[in-house]
């Protein structure tokens, strides 16, 4: 479950980052 949850923050960071660039 921690994997999954690290992978799901990792790309909610990614989303973030796209939609703020």
């Amino acid at each position: 479950f921690g994997e999954y949850l690290d992978d799901y923050a990792a790309l909610g960071d990614l989303v973030s980052y796209v939609l703020d660039h």
